[in-house]
């Protein structure tokens, strides 16, 4: 697992992006604020549903937290392997992570490291598990 700066992915922002496949646009923060002040929450992970249990799932990790890694993929470039979508597993916790402001989130990232230390800000070492 790598510390990866939240700054770092916020061109995939659920915030920004169509996120889930399932949704016509992007969850807003107001939306989540207002699941998070009403404390309503979904508290199982998802993967297609409403558009208002992807909100609620996002103020659920917002107030709770998370132990999960996101899973990153940045492709092999030198090998003509592009990915559009770096973010596999984790959008939702990405989601909580850009709205509470946290610094970093965790993660588990595949692909060329070369590429994926250069796109993401850190050392090739650390997404080995190794200390630069």
């Amino acid at each position: 697992m790598t510390a990866i700066l939240v700054q770092a992915l916020t061109r995939w922002s659920p915030f920004e992006s169509l996120v889930w496949e399932d949704l016509t646009r992007p969850i807003t923060k107001k939306e989540v604020q207002l699941a998070v002040s009403h404390g309503i929450f979904c508290a199982m992970p998802i993967s297609k549903a409403s558009r208002y249990l992807h909100v609620q799932r996002v103020a659920y990790l917002v107030v709770h937290g998370w132990r999960d890694a996101i899973d990153l993929d940045v492709g092999v470039p030198f090998m003509g392997c592009y990915v559009d979508w770096i973010i596999q597993d984790g959008n939702h916790r990405l989601a909580a992570a850009i709205f509470r402001n946290d610094l970093y989130i965790e993660a588990l990232v595949g692909g060329q490291l070369s590429y994926a230390a250069e796109l993401l800000g850190v050392s090739e070492d650390s997404l080995l598990g190794e200390e630069a």
